[in-house]
């Protein structure tokens, strides 16, 4: 019997639902072995029994393969304002100061609690339908917010490209503030000192 299998090359080949299962067994108490084995099983989408009837050489290069997409550092990738997903264009919420407090409050909460568990909802929120299509200058216009479950579990499927581009985004966003609050801070004390001599 010829066994099938297919390894993700990058992280587009990988959707939310198997990037979370991958990271539920990095988390895992166990040998390294049995951790290799559900590791392949849930991003190869392959039972954990098939994968016992691999030739040695074959999982090696399966290996060889997933070790370079967790090395592909997707951090490098800019954010993806406009996506492919499902046969629709999807696009990132395109003004974060025009933020409706539903949109804010559903963010906020979600990625305090267990953010990679959450991740499809996150997504969720950030990355919606377009409605019409984009300007020639690239502005363009999403769905109103209207969370529904559906829209969570289907976002399930998103490819962890898109997500990692977005989860690097806001922080290079939160590296950017830090550094903005530390100049400003300083530059206070360095004002407040003057003033006291």
């Amino acid at each position: 019997m010829k066994l099938e299998l297919i390894v993700p090359n990058s992280w587009n080949d990988v959707s939310i639902k198997r990037f979370q299962e991958f990271n539920k067994v990095n988390e895992l108490d166990i040998p390294e072995k049995q951790k290799l084995i559900k590791i392949i099983s849930s991003l190869c989408d392959i039972e954990e029994e098939q994968i016992a009837k691999l030739r040695m050489k074959d999982l090696k290069e399966v290996v060889a393969e997933i070790n370079k997409l967790e090395r592909d550092s997707a951090e490098k990738g800019s954010l993806k304002k406009i996506v492919d997903f499902k046969g629709k264009k999807y696009g990132f919420i395109p003004n974060m100061s025009e933020m409706t407090t539903g949109e804010y409050i559903d963010l906020e909460s979600t990625c305090t609690a267990d953010a990679m568990n959450n991740l499809h909802t996150i997504m969720a929120i950030l990355y919606r339908p377009l409605v019409g299509k984009p300007t020639k200058q690239g502005q363009y216009e999403i769905e109103p917010y209207e969370p529904t479950e559906q829209k969570e579990m289907e976002m399930l499927d998103f490819p962890m490209d898109y997500s990692l581009s977005a989860v690097n985004f806001f922080f290079r966003l939160g590296l950017a503030l830090m550094s903005d609050l530390n100049k400003s801070m300083k530059t206070m004390r360095e004002k407040h000192q003057l003033k006291v001599q």
